[in-house]
């Protein structure tokens, strides 16, 4: 076995439980996939055929709209199972929205027989693939409440204390990552920026003021971020 076929039974310990002969399919089958910072890997439209598995670096999967920007769906990290690439194949339709590497990625790629194959006749796997359909369901679930129901100045709020007190970002980095637009972003922080709660610098927000923003989001003040710095994708 190659040293990236064996990185990938590592990083995947439920591929090492497969039966002998699913193994052998595996050692010979797996095709490696490689691809740069922001390369893309697939896109709306395009015919899923294989099931990424991957050991460094991280996928992001967005959803484009007409207007030109994009909702984050979620984040693949290694040893992770891709619920989109899982659905289509068993599907057999095209991808719905679209992934982009964050970082180099490293890995292979299951092609569509084999992984029928592991759904059909190892219920370990098949278990697994639907227990992602469903955390994914009920993350997206979320995500279309919190889009419908917040109002995007809280949702900038609580990006901003989570993540300050120094967030390296542009403003359309900040709106890929609320699923609107720049103008919208730039206007909000102008605002905050006007009441004393932000200082804007070019790509780069410095959080003045985290405990009115927290009461304005509702969040801890800087909760998840004690080293206070975080750079965004």
């Amino acid at each position: 076995m190659s040293s990236e076929h064996s990185r990938i039974l590592e990083a995947y310990p439920l591929l090492r439980q497969l039966p002998a002969h699913l193994l052998i399919r595996i050692r010979s089958e797996l095709q490696p996939v490689r691809a740069s910072d922001s390369q893309e890997l697939f896109n709306v439209g395009d015919s899923c055929t294989a099931l990424p598995l991957f050991v460094s670096g991280s996928i992001r999967v967005i959803k484009p709209l007409p207007t030109g920007r994009t909702i984050p769906l979620y984040t693949l990290r290694p040893g992770e199972f891709c619920g989109l690439s899982a659905s289509c194949l068993l599907a057999d339709v095209v991808y719905p929205a679209a992934a982009r590497a964050a970082g180099d990625v490293v890995g292979a790629a299951m092609a569509k027989p084999l992984f029928r194959t592991l759904v059909d006749e190892v219920p370990a796997f098949r278990n697994e693939v639907f227990g992602l359909f469903a955390a994914r369901l009920c993350f997206l679930m979320t995500l279309i409440e919190e889009i419908a129901m917040t109002r995007l100045d809280e949702r900038l709020a609580d990006l901003l204390v989570s993540r300050g007190p120094v967030l390296k970002a542009t403003h359309q980095a900040l709106a890929d990552e609320l699923g609107t637009a720049r103008e919208v972003v730039s206007r909000i922080l102008e605002h905050f920026e006007h009441n004393g709660l932000v200082r804007l610098r070019r790509a780069r927000v410095d959080v003045l003021k985290p405990q009115h923003l927290a009461r304005l989001s509702g969040t801890p003040q800087f909760g998840t971020q004690p080293k206070g710095q975080r750079e965004l994708d």
